[in-house]
């Protein structure tokens, strides 16, 4: 299969399950409400403020995260509302203190080209040196006795993309209603999840579109899965 394009999200939604992939970017289908998702946005709204503006005033930054998250579709009464205080008051003194200095470039858009196949991306916050990007979850990821981040594979296939062919390192932080930790990937790290990435593409390149029907679903249970997207997938392959 040729693409014009690809992006980190849907190499990461191939790798994770194809059957998702082939409902959202070959029929087009869209999963429902995100609350999680819009809270996740609303947040970096604020924290975009704080990084390129020195803008630290904590009822302004939280009216703006809340304004974001209702004009994504949320509502008052969703959960992740209440929430979004928490994950202010998190990040706001990290950000203060954490002398990263303003970004050369915020939601900076990026094109790579990877196996013969262009990337489009966007950076969260990019300095000469490095890229970072914000994680806003409800709790850490897990860590090794040793220091390295487990279970997330698809952080690191992204900023390997990010980095690929910089002089750039990457830096991940991830921000929790209770506390924010950051992480920086080794280059084994971002080479392995690289040579995941390309053998993905070749994977997608060799995919007929036909053949959709021998992708079945692998685990719907997933938080990927939405209500709509389990439907559309039962529909589909007589689930």
């Amino acid at each position: 299969m040729k693409f014009d394009h690809l992006s980190a999200s849907q190499i990461n939604n191939w790798i994770d399950d194809p059957a998702l992939w082939i409902l959202k970017y070959l029929y087009g289908i869209r999963g429902g409400r995100r609350p999680a998702a819009w809270r996740g946005n609303a947040v970096e709204k604020a924290v975009d403020l704080m990084m390129t503006k020195g803008e630290f005033r904590e009822h302004f930054l939280l009216d703006t995260a809340r304004m974001e998250f209702l004009r994504l579709g949320g509502l008052q009464t969703d959960k992740e509302w209440n929430i979004i205080p928490d994950y202010i008051a998190q990040v706001l003194p990290f950000i203060k203190d954490c002398g990263w200095g303003s970004p050369e470039g915020c939601q900076t858009s990026l094109e790579v080209e990877i196996e013969g196949v262009k990337f489009i991306g966007y950076m969260d916050y990019a300095w000469p040196g490095m890229v970072r990007d914000c994680k806003t979850t409800g709790r850490l990821p897990s860590f090794s006795r040793e220091g390295v981040l487990k279970g997330k594979d698809d952080h690191l296939r992204q900023m390997s993309i990010y980095t690929h062919n910089s002089n750039r390192g990457a830096e991940l932080f991830y921000v929790t209603p209770k506390t924010v930790k950051t992480y920086q990937p080794s280059q084994d790290e971002l080479n392995r999840a690289f040579n995941h990435v390309t053998a993905a593409i070749r994977a997608m390149k060799e995919f007929e579109p036909q053949d959709w029907f021998r992708y079945v679903p692998r685990d719907m249970s997933h938080w990927k899965w939405d209500d709509k997207l389990r439907e559309k997938a039962k529909e589909l392959w007589k689930l």
